[in-house]
């Protein structure tokens, strides 16, 4: 479930792109039947973002590059990992590492500092302290003049299980 915190947040990033209803320009819909102005062209994005961000089939965390601590998540990974959305957010993504190699992760870090974005294989630890194979896409984004990662992960249990059947 939602904790109210994160509804809370969401409601006020709604109300602030309520505030763009001002702007003058319009285009028209799909299907021409009426012109729509690009303030509810916005409102429709965000709230297409807001959706995705919750119902997306992976887990997707914003961390924060200087102290690594997780800013949002979707609920996807908060229930794959075995956590509360609050109590993930107390963590770091050092905190989940299931290959408890501090080395591997701040190589992971520097590439992704020297290029921008990276595709990797890595292990989650849930908080049952079962482990999790996931592949991670990494990318750096500048979010209101802050630099974050935003990092989408993949369970990828299946696809090591069918690898090593394979084998």
């Amino acid at each position: 479930l939602m904790s109210q915190d994160h509804l809370t947040k969401q409601i006020n990033f709604l109300v602030e792109i309520d505030k763009l209803k001002n702007i003058f320009r319009q285009t028209y819909l799909m299907n021409e039947s009426r012109k729509e102005n690009d303030a509810e062209h916005s409102w429709h994005l965000a709230l297409a973002a807001i959706l995705l961000l919750e119902h997306a089939n992976d887990s997707i965390f914003i961390s924060d590059v200087a102290t690594k601590r997780f800013l949002d998540i979707n609920e996807n990974a908060a229930r794959r990992l075995g956590y509360s959305h609050d109590g993930l957010l107390k963590l770091t993504f050092v905190d989940i590492d299931g290959v408890n190699r501090p080395e591997s992760i701040a190589e992971d870090v520097r590439t992704l500092m020297e290029v921008g974005e990276i595709v990797f294989e890595h292990v989650h630890r849930r908080k049952d302290g079962s482990l999790m194979p996931v592949e991670i896409s990494s990318r750096i984004i500048d979010s209101h003049g802050r630099k974050v990662f935003q990092s989408i992960v993949r369970d990828i249990s299946e696809r090591k299980k069918a690898e090593n059947v394979l084998r």
